[in-house]
C-alpha cells in the first residue's frame, strides 16, 4: 500500500505544476488542491472597478488542458466557469454573472467583460470550474479575489 501511495505522489506531481495557486484570504475552510486546475489571469484581488454601460468588469481565466498519455484517469480540460459576486458588504447582494462560460477554439484563455447590476462596493469575484477529470465531471471554486465595485 505504501508503495501505491508513493507511486501516486510521483505520478502527480507533474499535475500540481500546471496548477497556479491564487491568494485566498481565508483558509479556515478549505480542502487541500486536488489536481490541476486553471487559474485566474485577471483581475488581481484589490481590483477596483468604475462600472458604466461598456462592461467594465472584466476577468480572464486561463484554462487547463492537459492529457496524460500513459493514464488518462489523471487528464483533466476546463470545460467552463461559473462567475459569482458574493457581496462582503452587509448592504449589498450575491449575484451570479454568468454560468457556463467556456474558452473559442483559438484561444485558452476565457475572457468575459460583464455590467453587474449590484450596488457599489465591496465583492468577492468567485471563480467556479467546471472540468472534465479523467472520466468524471467535477466543479470546484478555483478563485475568489477580492474587488471593489467603485460609483
Amino acid at each position: 500500500m505504501q508503495l501505491k501511495s508513493v507511486l501516486l505522489s510521483c505520478l502527480a506531481a507533474p499535475l500540481l505544476l500546471l496548477a497556479s495557486p491564487t491568494p485566498i484570504e481565508d483558509t479556515n475552510h478549505l480542502e487541500a488542491r486536488a489536481g490541476p486546475s486553471g487559474y485566474l489571469n485577471f483581475p488581481p484581488g484589490g481590483t477596483h472597478f468604475q462600472i458604466d454601460l461598456h462592461g467594465n468588469l472584466h476577468l480572464s481565466y486561463h484554462q487547463v488542458s492537459y492529457v496524460d498519455t500513459v493514464d488518462p484517469i489523471n487528464s483533466a480540460q476546463t470545460m467552463s466557469i461559473d462567475v459569482n459576486l458574493e457581496a462582503l458588504d452587509s448592504f449589498n447582494k450575491d449575484a451570479t454573472l454568468v454560468t457556463g462560460l467556456s474558452v473559442n477554439s483559438n484561444t485558452s484563455d476565457i475572457n468575459g467583460w460583464f455590467v453587474p447590476q449590484v450596488s457599489c462596493g465591496n465583492y468577492r469575484l468567485a471563480i467556479y470550474e467546471w472540468q472534465l477529470y479523467g472520466y468524471n465531471i467535477i466543479r470546484f471554486r478555483s478563485a475568489a479575489p477580492t474587488i471593489t465595485i467603485d460609483c
